[in-house]
């Protein structure tokens, strides 16, 4: 026994990384650990557990953010702890465990699904070279993911959406660091050796000098025509430039602002820095329903995979493609329709997993079917559109009864509800005297 049961609650005292590991082989189903010099290995290693990380734990005496961040709780008495406990686990019963140890991606969604009022925090580290810290993220990555690139990859995928902004730091274009020294230089000579100086306009000469250059025995007197400088605005103003470089004598208004970065000692200009906005992330809708199914990835973007571009610069190289067959000799090429009809009623009869696995398969052997240089997009008819260049009718006939034929490869019970649909259009055989993208894809919609 690593130590008593808590409150009877099935939360376990732990105090070192060794009973943390004797308590993850049993059926513990929280844990509460003392404050003290390995409370945060104890809460890193818990957190990086690929199968059992997710578990409850808390904390026993003052804490700061980064060891908060990582528990569910600081101080709590044993009733709020079993309480809290018991939601987490509410939750936990609905995620899928056997994708735990495999998708890192979805161990954190479903923490975050588990925990429905917390969000992804940031936490300030001035003394590191990043500034903000995500101790989360670092714990279940163990420390070999990059924060800010997994985030961003989430967030694209719809899966995260943003939260109230925390703090935004600009970094260092040259380290990535966040410790920076702006630095009021000459602009004239560079010179950061400058002093705040009031200068005195004649309006006798004109000249312009310090004002304890003027100042004789009390009075205002010009240094360069001796005149005597009674009345500001009549005799004499003071002009905006109030700062003087000690080196070359250059007197100006505005300094010229430099940045230093103090970790790698490089010199940029403000306007190179790199902003970086830390916010609070939430898990979306989507990123619920992910946690719930254990599917990363909509049925259509399974689609997304046979060397996917979007649809605006796809239309942009058919149409490209359509001009220069107007003009000989014509490169042949050909267009392909790949259409699996109603994918919704395909998955009401499979289920979403199944439906899932089979597009995914469906989708590997059509990519072993085509060449780099082909690439495809999903039209608003949820179709693929599938461009082969230098492909003459011949060759591309060959491709669409090759991925017609896949359908009968699929299991009978899948292959009778999932209907699989090829059409073909061509250049020069299908190409109409206007070269139109549309028209084009209106005859590609034709049944061949």
């Amino acid at each position: 026994m690593i130590g008593e049961a808590h409150g009877g609650h099935g939360i376990l005292r732990v105090g070192s990384v060794l009973a943390l590991r004797e308590a993850l082989e049993g059926a513990t189903r929280g844990i509460l650990v003392p404050r003290g010099a390995e409370t945060l290995e104890v809460l890193m290693e818990l957190r990086s557990h690929r199968d059992r990380g997710l578990i409850p734990a808390f904390v026993e005496g003052e804490t700061d953010r980064f060891l908060a961040e990582l528990c569910d709780g600081v101080d709590l008495t044993e009733a709020q702890m079993s309480s809290r406990a018991e939601e987490i686990w509410d939750r936990l019963q609905g995620i899928q465990w056997d994708l735990l140890g495999s998708s890192l991606d979805y161990r954190l969604i479903a923490f975050l699904y588990s925990r429905p009022h917390r969000g992804l925090s940031p936490v300030l580290r001035p003394l590191t070279g990043r500034v903000y810290l995500w101790p989360l993220m670092e714990a279940l990555g163990g420390g070999k993911v990059d924060p800010q690139g997994w985030i961003a990859r989430l967030a694209d995928g719809g899966y995260l959406e943003e939260g109230e902004l925390v703090e935004r730091v600009r970094f260092c274009p040259f380290c990535d660091g966040g410790h920076l020294n702006y630095v009021d230089l000459c602009p004239s000579c560079g010179s950061m050796d400058i002093e705040n100086v009031q200068f005195i306009h004649c309006f006798t000469c004109g000249r312009v000098g310090p004002k304890e250059d003027f100042l004789v025995t009390g009075e205002m007197i010009c240094p360069f025509c001796a005149a005597r400088l009674r009345h500001i605005g009549s005799d004499y103003d003071i002009p905006m430039e109030n700062q003087r470089c000690r080196d070359c004598g250059a007197a100006f208004s505005e300094p010229r602002v430099s940045c230093h970065c103090l970790l790698c000692g490089q010199w940029s200009d403000p306007a190179d820095l790199i902003p970086r906005n830390f916010r609070v992330w939430r898990l979306t809708d989507k990123g619920v329903l992910a946690a719930q199914t254990g599917e990363m990835q909509s049925r259509y973007e399974v689609m997304d995979t046979l060397n996917y571009m979007k649809p605006e610069p796809f239309r942009h190289i058919l149409q490209w493609m359509l001009n220069l067959s107007r003009r000989p000799p014509v490169e042949p090429f050909c267009l392909l329709s790949i259409s699996f009809g109603d994918l919704d009623a395909f998955v009401a009869r499979v289920g979403l997993r199944r439906a899932m696995e089979t597009l995914r398969s469906i989708m590997g052997r059509i990519k072993e079917m085509i060449r780099t240089t082909d690439v495809s997009t999903r039209s608003e008819h949820e179709e693929i559109l599938l461009l082969l260049p230098k492909t003459p009718l011949e060759g591309g006939l060959v491709v669409a009864r090759r991925i017609g034929q896949i359908r009968s490869a699929l299991p009978q019970e899948v292959a009778s509800t999932l209907p699989l649909e090829v059409k073909i259009a061509s250049v020069p055989e299908d190409l109409e005297d206007s070269a139109d993208v549309d028209l084009f894809l209106a005859k590609l919609r034709e049944v061949r």
